[in-house]
């Protein structure tokens, strides 16, 4: 130790001594602040990730409202006009939207992000391109968040009774996954889903399953 400085001096180990004990009590203010302001900033995040989910829910009920109207107005013998494409501007209860929007894509990952690390795979029905296509689109969207997604993902599945619209699903066996409501709540307030969780106890525990659907429509299996 007698190359550390003043080691061999009474006055200097003093001086070190003391310098030492206030230095460490400043870092600790200065951790103290980081910690604070990381706070601070994290509160930030969930207000404005909430604000835009929220904003996003009163769009998509309007967008729900008018074409209600537009339905009974066409019941009644009114013009039938034009409508934009129902699985994306105008969701349906249980179909999964084909096409994802730049914006449901970044209220996603903004909603996801805090839970980062949280094991994801996507399965499809097998024999669609398109729910292959938005299978590939959320596999993107959890990377982005950072969620661990299976290599494998997306996989196409032939199930014995397939899945309705998206269907996010756990094993109930271990403890939900802090993650697995977020997913439920986004899913539901972008008109992506149903506001429902499912269970499974084939999947292995503390993995969220996205399963992407047949549209709940005779015309398609």
């Amino acid at each position: 130790m007698t190359w550390w400085p003043g080691w061999n001096s009474a006055d200097s180990v003093g001086f070190w001594s003391h310098f030492w004990f206030w230095f460490g009590i400043a870092c600790l203010f200065v951790a103290g602040a980081c910690q604070l302001i990381s706070h601070i900033y994290g509160l930030r995040r969930d207000a404005l990730v909430a604000h835009e989910l929220v904003a996003l829910a009163d769009r998509v009920a309007d967008q729900r409202r008018k074409a209600d109207e537009a339905r009974r107005g066409a019941e009644v013998g009114a013009p039938q006009k034009e409508q934009a494409n129902t699985s994306v501007t105008e969701p349906q209860k249980g179909l999964p939207a084909r096409v994802l929007t730049p914006e449901q894509q970044r209220t996603l990952i903004a909603a996801l992000s805090p839970f980062a690390g949280q094991k994801v795979r996507v399965d499809t029905v097998m024999g669609s391109e398109d729910r292959l296509a938005l299978a590939k689109d959320f596999v993107e969207i959890f990377r982005a968040a950072k969620w661990d997604v299976d290599p494998i993902s997306p996989m196409q599945v032939a199930y014995k009774k397939p899945p309705v619209g998206l269907e996010p699903t756990i094993n109930q066996a271990g403890s939900v996954p802090a993650a697995f409501p977020a997913l439920v709540d986004t899913l539901a307030a972008l008109g992506l889903g149903t506001n429902t969780g499912f269970a499974d106890k084939k999947i292995p525990v503390g993995i969220i399953d996205l399963r992407i659907g047949v549209r709940a429509s005779p015309t398609e299996k």
